[in-house]
């Protein structure tokens, strides 16, 4: 008697009768496709792509730049020649990041750090603070790293939070690039760059309240980079991994023990971390990379229409592999997160 697969059995057919000739065919057609999608994209950048500018030499404004990533970003641009410009809430820990800034200046005598205080929460001190800047010169890159991350347990958390978190993580975002994208358009020149988070890639229990923020922070920098390619402003985006940061030291005292669990157990220096991002900026890419090699790809493997980071060919040849990676991960996280499930179901 006959096996049989019932409706799979013409499938199974197709497939025993392909040759190895089809078959080298197929994977010729495959990578020719590859490479014509690389040439393709090459030609568009050339086409649209904005120039880039140089950091020295350049006015640097920064969000959050009083401390953790964004007084990392300022130290970096400092030591490369550029005008810095920090904005934060508190006077003191600006003053403090201004000292720090001019300790590492290249140029002392030449070289203009300042700050201004701005709550990026509040639409019309943006405006006002994004102003000041401007007084003192042009901004050439306006870097957003004002933002916090309050882990917690979605259940136990209240609805103020999520409100808190959205309207400085994603809106305080919105009203930065809102306020100097206007003359970056008209001068015809200027790189906005966001900085969002390694959970705008992959979101897991302790981070609903911050994570959508990532995601809406991303989501608006895709649209921001395809509207404004024509204009010779650069949109630029970087997802940092876990970093040794005040921000990173406080929001561990917060962090469900699942979380500690489930995510990767690197913390890398601010450091290594703004060396990276301003690596990417140099290059002119959009998504910037960070110390994380690993993160770096799945990022990429998310990049949707927006051009990935590195060679098409490398990432299409790794894809498979990456596959099997992310999946693992969400597993995983999985895996962790029904333990707490069930011992939530038996304390009820």
């Amino acid at each position: 008697m006959a096996f049989s697969l019932g409706p799979l059995d013409g499938l199974v057919e197709l497939i025993w009768s392909i040759t190895g000739w089809q078959i080298l065919a197929l994977v010729c057609l495959y990578f020719a496709f590859i490479v014509g999608a690389v040439l393709l994209s090459a030609l568009l950048g050339v086409v649209a792509g904005p120039t880039h500018r140089p950091i020295k030499g350049a006015h640097v404004v920064i969000t959050g730049g009083s401390e953790g990533i964004g007084l990392a970003l300022g130290l970096e641009a400092a030591k490369q020649g550029a005008h810095v410009t920090v904005l934060s809430r508190k006077v003191e820990k600006l003053q403090k990041a201004v000292a720090q800034l001019e300790s590492v200046a290249t140029d002392k005598s030449a070289q203009r750090i300042s700050y201004f205080v701005c709550d990026v929460t509040d639409a019309g001190t943006v405006q006002k603070a994004i102003g000041q800047a401007e007084a003192l010169g042009p901004i050439d890159f306006l870097v957003c790293a004002a933002g916090a991350a309050y882990p917690g347990y979605f259940l136990e958390q209240d609805i103020e939070l999520f409100e808190r978190s959205m309207k400085l993580n994603y809106l305080g975002t919105v009203y930065t690039i809102k306020a100097a994208s206007t003359s970056m358009v008209a001068r015809g020149t200027g790189h906005i760059i966001a900085i969002a988070s390694g959970a705008a890639a992959a979101s897991f229990l302790g981070y609903s309240t911050y994570a959508p923020t990532k995601f809406a922070v991303r989501g608006f920098c895709d649209a921001i980079r395809n509207e404004l390619i024509g204009t010779g402003v650069r949109v630029s985006i970087g997802y940092p991994p876990d970093t040794d940061t005040p921000g990173f030291e406080q929001e561990n005292k917060t962090k469900p023990h699942e979380c500690l669990r489930i995510s990767p157990p690197e913390v890398y220096s601010a450091v290594s971390v703004a060396q990276c991002l301003w690596q990417g900026v140099s290059k002119g890419v959009y998504h910037l990379p960070s110390p994380d090699l690993v993160q770096n790809q799945l990022i990429n493997m998310t990049a949707g229409i927006t051009p990935p980071t590195g060679s098409t060919l490398v990432l299409a040849a790794i894809s498979p592999l990456l596959t099997v990676v992310m999946r693992l991960f969400g597993c995983w996280a999985d895996y962790v997160a029904n333990g707490y499930g069930k011992a939530l179901k038996k304390r009820e």
